[in-house]
């Protein structure tokens, strides 16, 4: 398919297929994955509606409404935005590490104080900074250096640990070059997908897992990959972000299918399907997902919305 070149459409699209899954992620059970095989668009179980989003679509959507915005990101007032959206609406699912880095800003301490004292001064390397990435990606695909620039800017908010930084940079690379794939009307080869993704990725046990997917091969059994590369159980992003980019090369022109298997594959569903999806969409558009989903998740904000679903 070919796509809007518009940067704001882009985000938005990206931000739309990241709160899908998302929301699919947080509401499925064991009954949703109970056929063998992905049936099909709107034909399987699905969770009763509607479908909340978690954190991760409310921390993207403070993301969407910066590039919006047409400026740059800048650490410490995006960290107070990310802990105002917070303080707004504490019910979603935000994990301890959030929670706390979020808390001690809204008290007036300093973002970089906080968040280089997290994790006993390590610094945050969870998935934070991943899930909200897709859609920064999306926005400056046809600039990778910017992509690194501004994802990177982006995760140094809230995760000081350079391991959380590069599993952002992961995620916002495989979105940027799949967007800038689809805009051309490119046929993308998942070999070359992981190739730039590692390209400009720093060294990092996410950049060595990275690798590790590519090599893996996509007709592999998907208990297998998990067992190598892990699915978010600890819900960090060396154990989270290769996994959703093989899952995404894999299923390339099928957001359905794609988010079905991945939250088949356990682990941190709901921050895994939005990874995937805010990736996903960009290949497939809003017409690649199953209407009934659509139908079900709970919206995006509509002045954000508009722009890809009209008025």
């Amino acid at each position: 398919m070919m796509m809007n070149k518009d940067r704001k459409y882009r985000a938005v699209l990206s931000l739309l297929g990241l709160s899908i899954g998302d929301a699919y992620g947080s509401r499925c059970s064991l009954g949703v994955h109970a056929a063998k095989k992905y049936p099909g668009d709107d034909s399987h179980i699905l969770p009763p509606g509607p479908w909340r989003w978690t954190d991760d679509t409310a921390q993207s959507i403070e993301i969407v409404e910066w590039l919006l915005s047409g400026k740059s990101f800048e650490r410490d007032g995006l960290a107070r935005k990310l802990a105002e959206r917070y303080a707004s609406d504490k019910a979603r699912g935000y994990g301890q590490g959030a929670r706390k880095l979020f808390d001690q800003i809204n008290r007036g301490l300093e973002p970089e104080t906080v968040r280089n004292k997290l994790f006993g001064n390590e610094g945050s390397f969870g998935n934070g900074a991943a899930m909200r990435a897709g859609p920064i990606g999306a926005f400056y695909t046809d600039d990778l250096d910017a992509v690194v620039k501004e994802v990177t800017e982006s995760a140094l908010s809230t995760h000081s640990h350079n391991e959380g930084q590069a599993g952002a940079l992961a995620i916002g690379l495989c979105a940027a070059v799949v967007a800038d794939m689809t805009c051309k009307g490119s046929e993308l080869e998942p070999n070359k997908l992981f190739d730039l993704i590692v390209e400009y990725l720093p060294d990092s046990e996410v950049k060595s897992k990275v690798v590790q997917a590519k090599s893996i091969g996509l007709d592999a059994d998907v208990n297998d990959v998990v067992s190598m590369l892990g699915s978010g159980k600890t819900a960090i992003a060396v154990d989270t972000v290769p996994f959703c980019i093989w899952s995404v090369a894999r299923h390339l022109n099928s957001f359905g299918e794609g988010i079905w298997r991945t939250c088949a594959a356990g682990g941190d569903k709901d921050t895994n399907c939005a990874m995937v999806g805010s990736i996903l969409v960009l290949r497939n558009g809003l017409e690649g997902v199953p209407s009934e989903w659509i139908r079900r998740v709970e919206p995006v904000p509509e002045e954000i919305g508009s722009i890809v679903l009209g008025k």
